[in-house]
């Protein structure tokens, strides 16, 4: 590896890791693997605070924040310019679960939005 073309990438901080869902796709999607597995992506919902930790891109389109599908084990949130699949988060003070868990257990909404 060529030393000269390194590059420095200091340790990522809470700050640093906060949703922001008007961003793209491929922007949050990475933002929450660089965040895996410390500290996580953080959003809210309903004034409670979580964190992302696994996602994938989903090409479904909404406004930004807004909550457009639940599956068995992942819920779907619009982006900017599209949308991400959760599959893990994580309360506060709690373990983290599986996004479907999370659903089922805060009674999550089609049109519920995060922020």
């Amino acid at each position: 590896q060529d030393e000269s073309l390194a590059s420095f990438q200091p340790v990522i901080t809470a700050k640093d890791s906060v949703i922001d869902w008007t961003w793209s796709t491929q922007r949050l999607y990475n933002l929450i693997r660089g965040s895996n597995p410390a500290p996580g992506a953080a959003t809210s919902l309903h004034g409670i605070s979580c964190r992302i930790f696994d996602a994938k891109m989903s090409g479904d389109r909404g406004a930004p924040g807004a909550v457009l599908k639940i599956g068995g084990t992942s819920f779907t949130v619009a982006t900017g310019d599209g949308a991400i699949t959760v599959e893990s988060i994580q309360p506060p003070k709690e373990k983290k679960m599986p996004a479907g868990e999370f659903a089922q257990r805060e009674q999550l909404k089609v049109g519920d939005l995060f922020c």
